[in-house]
């Protein structure tokens, strides 16, 4: 009989369930997840316990199903910037999608139409936890985290990069708020709009 365990990567709770070949539920186990809230509005997680948390999870559903599960499937919180280098090891602490550090940049693009020359190439807004304003933030404040990453991602292909070595995304993440979608590609024009076109 083959048995998947699902996983979801919560911003609070990390939760793993086993299905069997038919759906049906076989054990679950699930963990807090630490949320450092900082002042300024930030708000960030660390990508080891992070990683460790759904290490943990499915190792306990594996466990009590008492073989190896034949698929790990994962899911989990969006947006926010998860920065790591092209071993997949974080160059600080990610950024959640909850965080405000951006606030005032955001309204700054609304009124100047910066997130409308966005949308124009994307079809997807922008708020304070997304990448654009994230990495145009980081640019004038910390540029080194910059400048030593290789990879500008999520949560879920942060776990899934420490997990399987490979560096992939999902194209829905991605869509918000650089993935033109009728290319499929990164459009560099709203790159450029947000001022990250390098």
């Amino acid at each position: 009989m083959s048995t998947i365990i699902g996983v979801d990567i919560g911003t609070s709770v990390i939760k793993a369930v086993a299905f069997g070949g038919t759906g049906d539920r076989l054990a679950s186990a699930s963990r807090r997840s630490h949320v450092e809230m900082l002042s300024g509005g930030r708000v960030e997680q660390d990508l080891d316990e992070v990683v460790a948390g759904v290490v943990d999870v499915v190792r306990e559903v594996a466990a009590a199903i008492g073989r190896t599960p034949d698929a790990v499937a994962l899911t989990g919180q969006g947006d926010g910037l998860w920065l790591r280098d092209a071993e997949g090891r974080a160059v600080r602490p990610a950024i959640s999608w909850m965080d405000a550090r951006a606030s005032d940049l955001v309204t700054r693009w609304l009124a100047d139409g910066t997130i409308a020359t966005a949308y124009a190439h994307t079809g997807s807004g922008m708020f304070p936890g997304c990448h654009g304003p994230l990495l145009n933030w980081l640019q004038e404040h910390e540029p080194d985290a910059l400048d030593r990453a290789a990879v500008a991602g999520y949560c879920v292909d942060a776990v899934a990069q420490r997990l399987t070595g490979r560096v992939c995304l999902d194209a829905s993440d991605a869509t918000l708020p650089f993935l033109d979608p009728r290319t499929r590609r990164y459009a560099p024009r709203a790159l450029a709009a947000c001022g990250v076109e390098g």
